[in-house]
């Protein structure tokens, strides 16, 4: 009998431990540029615990995404918002090591006068990173495995600028909280130009 409590107590430590040894992501943000690069800034947390991504992940073959739509039309969920991996630099001998995947499950799309195409989809995230210290290899870590919530829905918006009657990538923005709508110029313009026209009035009724 002792036998067996002595066993099933080995057996909930090393569930613990390994458990410690991965953090579930509760909460991120991050923003991906398409230009020269690409670039991108990622942070992760849960559990107390975080993790960032301060620019593109190198040494990973395959990669995907938004960056490649110059031109398309981003109005689908056949493609990936984001598939990319490797080692990172974060400072000193730290790295941080590993890969991310975003998958639009749904979007809606909006377009504004000037042609600029916003497209804001619901994603899937697959992301499995860990910091690692010693040199590129990786060969000791500093800290759990951050992984994502299969279930858990992300936010992503993402900006186009017209082509040829298709699309070109600008800048994406991504994260698990709902996103605020961002102006487009021409209507900050328009929003602007009210406004004044109303202070105008309003004088002109005061001041008589």
């Amino acid at each position: 009998m002792k036998r067996i409590a002595t066993l099933t107590a080995m057996i909930l430590v090393c569930v613990a431990f390994s458990a410690a040894d991965s953090v579930t992501i509760t909460k991120g943000s991050g923003t991906l540029v398409g230009f020269a690069g690409p670039t991108y800034s990622f942070g992760f947390s849960g559990s107390g615990q975080g993790i960032s991504v301060p620019f593109a992940l190198s040494g990973f073959d395959g990669g995907d995404g938004l960056i490649l739509c110059t031109p398309c039309d981003p109005r689908t969920t056949n493609m990936y918002l984001l598939h990319t991996g490797g080692i990172a630099f974060l400072g000193g001998n730290r790295f941080v090591q590993g890969t991310m995947d975003f998958l639009p499950v749904s979007f809606v799309s909006s377009l504004a006068p000037n042609g600029v195409l916003t497209v804001s989809y619901r994603a899937t995230a697959a992301i499995d990173l860990q910091g690692c210290i010693n040199g590129p290899e990786c060969t000791a870590s500093f800290g759990p495995n951050f992984v994502s919530n299969p279930s858990q829905l992300w936010y992503v918006g993402a900006i186009f600028t017209p082509f040829e009657g298709q699309y070109i990538f600008q800048k994406a923005v991504f994260s698990t909280s709902a996103l605020s709508s961002v102006p487009e110029p021409t209507t900050l313009v328009l929003l602007s130009t009210g406004l004044v026209g109303v202070l105008a009035a309003a004088r002109r009724k005061f001041l008589g």
